[in-house]
């Protein structure tokens, strides 16, 4: 049973097996010296190679089992850095899509600003047509005053058109509306 024990760690157990059945048979001096000693630094040199054997096997085992921790961890990082990049690709392609949402967005913004833009201007030139035609219109009222007092001879009592104070309330009326009118534009405009 310690045979096999012994054979089970390879060239050293048969080295020294050997070397340990030579020293049984010079220990009982059953033959010459001479061939069993040969024999026995034989089986020295046995255990000696295959110690040396085992040594080299065990450092390139080490080095080679140190290699593949190494290659195992790399390989790791790899698959790490791999998800990294992914989520990184995915976060990116995410950031894409909103910022063509807001450009989309701030495009249609735009639209929306210039036609307000264009509204606006429109509507400062009706303010400045008013604005500049409201003396125009008012000096126009107060003259068809007169020119009716000229066509007209009044209402048959002898009273002047001029002094009918209807024709003075409409007129009036509408020379104020007119001069708020020039005030509203002006104000609207920012002109005095």
């Amino acid at each position: 049973m310690y045979i096999v024990s012994i054979l089970g760690l390879g060239a050293i157990g048969l080295g020294f097996l050997l070397a340990w059945l030579a020293y049984g048979l010079l220990a009982n001096n059953r033959t010459s010296e001479r061939p069993i000693y040969v024999y026995m630094i034989f089986c020295l040199v046995l255990v000696a190679v295959g110690g040396a054997l085992q040594y080299i096997e065990n450092r390139y085992k080490t080095l080679y089992d140190q290699k593949v921790r190494d290659y195992d961890m790399l390989q790791s990082q790899k698959d790490t850095l791999e998800k990294n990049l992914s989520n990184a690709q995915n976060l990116i392609s995410e950031t894409q899509t909103k910022l063509a949402t807001t450009i989309t967005t701030l495009s249609a913004t735009q639209t929306s600003l210039n036609d307000v833009k264009s509204l606006r201007d429109r509507q400062q030139e009706s303010l400045k047509m008013i604005h500049d035609n409201s003396d125009a219109l008012i000096a126009d009222l107060q003259r068809v005053v007169q020119v009716v007092d000229k066509n007209c001879g009044g209402d048959g009592s002898g009273k002047p058109a001029s002094s009918n104070p209807v024709v003075i309330a409409i007129t009036s009326k509408t020379a104020s509306t007119i001069s708020g009118f020039k005030a509203s534009a002006s104000a609207a405009m920012g002109t005095p």
